[in-house]
């Protein structure tokens, strides 16, 4: 018996009607591989994307929500001019007035320093939120825990002096 091999041959050899039906076949195959193999996965890809969507939505909806209250605070707080009084003495008395002891102030490098060794922190935030509002703001802060306290050393920068362009010699 000789065998031709190829699938030509195959093809050729079966019947119109059993060809038409191999087609038929062949294209529902083709159909089911492709709603199982391509839109399916494409399906869950575009649910996720629009999930994360609305979250990124939301979350920007929350980020411009804060912005807003951040500027409404902002045009809220009184125009901070320079306190009058001396940093030196500034630091001290506003820390006794929020409960914050104060352990040592020093200056460093053009700064003054205020450590403090022991300081629940909601006392050093009403201390820091105090100075804020007299436009003394710190320009570095480092804060450690220690035996259920807060330890901190805050910096802050020594107001400028004011320019005396008339009063040269």
């Amino acid at each position: 018996m000789k065998r031709t091999g190829t699938l030509l041959d195959w093809w050729r050899s079966r019947a119109p009607r059993e060809r038409a039906m191999l087609v038929v076949m062949l294209l529902a195959i083709a159909a089911f591989l492709a709603w199982f193999a391509l839109l399916r996965p494409l399906g869950r890809w575009q649910q996720h994307a629009a999930a994360e969507r609305s979250g990124a939505t939301a979350l920007l909806a929350e980020v411009h929500a804060a912005r807003d209250e951040l500027a409404r605070f902002q045009a809220a707080l009184p125009d901070a001019q320079p306190e009058p009084v001396a940093l030196e003495e500034l630091l001290p008395r506003s820390a006794t007035a929020a409960g914050v002891a104060l352990s040592r102030q020093q200056e460093r490098d053009g700064l003054l320093i205020a450590g403090i060794d022991a300081v629940q922190a909601p006392a050093l935030l009403a201390w820091l939120d105090a100075l804020a509002r007299r436009g003394v703001a710190p320009v570095a802060l480092d804060i450690g825990e220690r035996d259920g306290h807060l330890h901190a050393e805050v910096a802050f920068a020594r107001p400028a002096l004011p320019d005396h362009a008339g009063s040269d010699p």
